[in-house]
């Protein structure tokens, strides 16, 4: 009787400060094959969670490239990020660490008052701004990874709204302007935000505030 041939599946996720998820892959399918031999078939499947390499793991298995666009990083500096879009242009895929990610603003100290996702609004802006858009039905937004606590503030003022204080004037920037927000004003709102389907990926229960409060955190 034959034996059974042995298939091994290696899908890790990123390794966070270390490897992205496709070379962790790598590293471990290299192991298996070295140990197992050439009978073993080794199968490499990285996964994400919402958060830095969400967006290549999906445009690896959708076989599309990235499309890159002008953005800032969460205290303002200018960037170059990155969206998706599926084959058959219905579902695109926005990776806020992109546009507001922890690993963007590592060369200085953690701003969590004052950074924002704006960057990650101006994404979605360029996005939605594309002539193709009108084929879009469905925005995947990954918010892992974030150096941010606007609560998404920032995103909504990159697509055109403007959230005032108790005099009609714009609040600050990040979560430092979360109590003064009196008035939401949607008049400039991006027209297309509105006729997509949003959804979000995240792969934690993370609250606002407290010990495990996403500014603590």
């Amino acid at each position: 009787m034959a034996s059974e041939q042995l298939t091994v599946v290696v899908a890790p996720d990123s390794f966070k400060g270390s490897l992205p998820a496709d070379e962790a892959a790598a590293a471990m399918a290299r192991g298996a094959r070295a140990v197992l031999g050439p009978g073993a078939t080794v199968l490499e499947r990285p996964l994400a969670d919402g958060g830095e390499g969400t967006l290549d793991v999906l445009l690896a298995v959708w076989g599309t490239e990235p499309v890159e666009v002008g953005t800032v990083d969460a205290i303002g500096r200018p960037r170059t990020g990155r969206y998706g879009i599926s084959p058959d242009g219905r579902t695109a895929l926005i990776e806020a660490a992109e546009g507001n990610g922890l690993p963007h603003v590592s060369d200085v100290p953690l701003q969590p008052l004052r950074a924002d996702s704006h960057g990650v609004g101006l994404i979605a802006r360029a996005l939605l701004d594309r002539p193709e858009s009108t084929d879009l039905q469905e925005v995947l937004l990954c918010v892992g990874g974030s150096a941010s606590t606007d609560g998404g503030t920032g995103l909504l003022t990159g697509l055109g709204a403007r959230f005032l204080d108790a005099d009609g004037q714009p609040v600050e920037p990040g979560g430092q302007g979360l109590g003064a927000i009196h008035a939401i004003d949607q008049d400039a709102l991006h027209p297309r935000a509105r006729q997509v389907d949003w959804r979000i990926a995240v792969d934690v229960d993370n609250p606002a505030c407290g010990p495990r409060g996403a500014a603590a955190v």
